[in-house]
């Protein structure tokens, strides 16, 4: 039980890191089409939560 929250913990650790990066590159003007893939999916994920 332990390792499955930290491994829980780690993948989210990675997703913010992740997701921090894709941020700094839509601010700068270099976002790629998988930047773009990401944020449709995170913003799937938000909807999924609130429906």
């Amino acid at each position: 039980m332990e390792q499955e929250k930290e491994f829980k913990e780690l993948i989210k650790e990675l997703y913010r890191h992740q997701f921090k990066q894709v941020q700094e590159r839509v601010k700068s003007g270099c976002a790629t089409g998988e930047d773009m893939i990401f944020i449709r999916d995170h913003l799937k994920g938000l909807k999924d939560k609130e429906g």
